[in-house]
């Protein structure tokens, strides 16, 4: 099912949960039950589902609980139930899970989750208007030890753009221009999103040509992202038919 499921197979990886999460069942094996739950919710998130990867994260969690030591996967949990709360835009319950997954990343000490919960709360701060929480959310995860560059870039560029909704643009020119030597080495979707706010912020502080500049290479990172995505497609359904194919001449 796991192997369907990262081939984006995904009726044929539900088809293998639903029978592992029977065998589990039958075998009484939790741990198993939960995982598969877990990869369940998974598939459906992958599918753009929130609602549905919601139910199966809760019940692959509940499980959890009721097994010693998996603190780590209840913390990861309740962390991907946020993040699926926030894509629906419920934020209350985004930041409840996500505020019940960094308690326990303190008993854990899983510091790569804690500094992801921390964007993760950022972002739902800024969402819902509340800058000065982001703010303070993003310079405790710049006070980590051994950050990553990334890490780096992206909470500062998180951080200019709540200093933007605030009006200091200042200070968002500040963050952002920390952020440019590395633009060229970070991936597309960094780079669609670096442009796009540099463009929104050229604009409001009336600078045309700038603004005008940063546009078009958003424009261009867009299209590039999108003719990949088609390419993609594309092969994930030549690999499905490839697979009927083969099942056909199995029968």
């Amino acid at each position: 099912g796991c192997v369907y499921s990262e081939k984006s197979i995904y009726t044929k990886a539900m088809e293998h949960f639903l029978e592992a999460d029977n065998n589990a069942e039958q075998t009484k094996n939790t741990k198993l039950k939960a995982l598969v739950k877990t990869e369940t919710g998974k598939l459906y998130y992958k599918k753009n589902l929130p609602d549905s990867a919601i139910v199966y994260y809760k019940e692959a969690l509940q499980l959890y609980t009721r097994i010693d030591s998996t603190e780590k996967q209840q913390s990861q949990l309740m962390h991907i139930i946020a993040i699926n709360y926030s894509m629906n835009k419920e934020f209350n319950e985004a930041l409840f899970y996500n505020n019940k997954a960094l308690q326990l990343t303190k008993l854990t000490h899983d510091s790569t989750l804690e500094v992801r919960i921390m964007n993760s709360l950022a972002v739902i701060y800024r969402e819902i208007g509340n800058y000065k929480s982001s703010k303070s959310m993003l310079f405790n995860v710049l006070r980590h030890k051994r950050l990553s560059s990334s890490l780096k870039e992206n909470a500062y560029l998180n951080i200019a753009k709540d200093y933007y909704y605030e009006d200091n643009m200042d200070s968002a020119f500040y963050y952002v221009n920390l952020i440019a030597p590395a633009v060229d080495e970070r991936n597309n979707y960094f780079k669609l999103n670096y442009h796009k706010f540099i463009y929104e912020l050229y604009a409001k502080t009336d600078n045309c040509i700038e603004a005008i500049e940063h546009q078009k290479l958003y424009h261009e990172y867009r299209i590039k992202i999108t003719d990949k995505e088609r390419a993609d497609a594309l092969v994930q359904a030549e690999k499905e038919y490839q697979l009927s194919e083969k099942e056909k001449q199995l029968v």
